[in-house]
């Protein structure tokens, strides 16, 4: 009883989200060409996706954002999944046998292996002058948070969270709700494409977690 009332009300924050999302949209390219015109506006960005596969988004963003200085880095194992997401999408779906897709672009790099042990290794040495954008298209509740704890310091207003399973309320959707319980992070919707399958977020203001409290809420 306890757990369907909690779904049932879970389901009610999501659909209030949802109602708030202005320029919805059927297709998911529609919805990256309006962020990339009309959001970005051409400008550089930082671009990190997490959860790449076969490399369409991230190859989409790039060549939706050609400014010479823009980065673009997709953090994947590229052996699937490292637990089930749902009974019809087991561990090891959506590998590609540890190979990174290969895009013709300088810009575009990938870093492989497990958030885990690849997330820590990066942000010792992260830095941008330019828009964040978070790429969240991992699927799991675990693996969303993880990048989002992680990236905490450097999520400041201006920078956009891109979410790609946004509608699964035990994973993309709670992990964001849950983090943005911890941060504070006044944040809204910008645009949605799908129902609420893919939704951009665009942080407001918040307090920024210093690293000791990171270590803590990524341990």
């Amino acid at each position: 009883m306890a757990a369907g009332a909690r779904a049932l009300l879970d389901e009610m924050d999501l659909q209030a989200l949802g109602a708030t999302a202005p320029n919805p949209f059927a297709e998911r390219l529609p919805f990256y060409e309006y962020l990339a015109r009309k959001v970005i506006g051409g400008r550089p960005i930082t671009f990190l996706e997490f959860g790449v596969f076969e490399g369409e988004s991230i190859e989409q963003w790039a060549t939706l954002n050609p400014h010479p200085e823009c980065r673009f880095i997709g953090f994947d194992s590229f052996e699937g999944l490292p637990e089930d997401w749902r009974s019809d999408r087991p561990k090891g779906m959506f590998s590609v046998n540890g190979n990174a897709p290969q895009i013709d672009d300088p810009r575009v790099s990938f870093v492989k292996g497990w958030f885990a042990q690849t997330i820590p290794a990066f942000i010792s040495q992260f830095g941008s002058q330019h828009q964040l954008v978070l790429h969240l298209d991992a699927d799991l509740y675990s693996s969303t948070m993880l990048a989002l704890v992680y990236l905490s310091p450097w999520i400041r207003p201006g920078t956009l969270l891109v979410f790609d399973e946004f509608c699964d309320r035990n994973h993309e959707f709670k992990a964001f709700r849950d983090w943005q319980a911890i941060t504070k992070h006044a944040y809204r919707v910008i645009a949605r494409a799908q129902g609420l399958m893919q939704v951009c977020i665009e942080i407001q203001s918040g307090e920024q977690p210093s690293s000791n409290a990171t270590r803590v809420l990524a341990s």
